[in-house]
């Protein structure tokens, strides 16, 4: 569906002892957050350059609290960690052709009695929706014309309505 965004957010690369890691992310407004898609995966980090994970498996829900708000996303892992995570999510695009869809992420949690966050990434993504295989936005002109003599009739307004993740929209 070219109308979904993916995003992957990789968490404690370093492989710090974290205690209540905790990870937030809010996305921009011309996006819909698709809350049952977010996932956590515990990770391995290669061991030659570049140092990327790789996603293992699927944590379970009983190891982490979500809470999904609108757009922001909450997670605390429970407990004590020592690996890194990757979290992965979508979300529903709602910007026009051209636009630039965007996230901001932070982590948190206590290392040995200090603070490890505060720091704030911002993840950009141009969204061109055209193109094969994609969603292009476009004008819809609908005229309403009299049956018997096909004579426009003013003044008649439409909406259009579309439903993503259980919310009903109006155009």
């Amino acid at each position: 569906n070219g109308r979904i965004a993916s995003w992957k957010l990789d968490v404690n690369a370093a492989q710090s002892d974290i205690t209540d890691l905790e990870i937030e992310d809010e996305l921009s407004n011309n996006q819909i957050l698709l809350g049952d898609t977010v996932k956590v995966f515990e990770a391995t980090i290669g061991s030659s350059a570049p140092y990327a994970l790789t996603k293992g498996a699927e944590l379970a829900t009983t190891a982490y609290t979500k809470t999904i708000d609108g757009n922001k996303m909450n997670i605390v892992i429970n407990g004590e960690i020592s690996k890194p995570y990757i979290v992965e999510y979508q979300s529903y695009v709602l910007a026009a052709d051209g636009q630039t869809i965007n996230n901001k992420a932070s982590v948190a949690g206590t290392q040995q009695g200090a603070l490890v966050g505060g720091t704030e990434s911002v993840y950009s993504k141009a969204f061109a929706l055209a193109g094969a295989g994609a969603t292009a936005t476009g004008e819809l002109v609908i005229n309403k014309t009299d049956k018997f003599t096909n004579a426009p009739i003013e003044g008649v307004k439409f909406s259009a309505t579309y439903k993503v993740a259980g919310v009903e929209n109006t155009v």
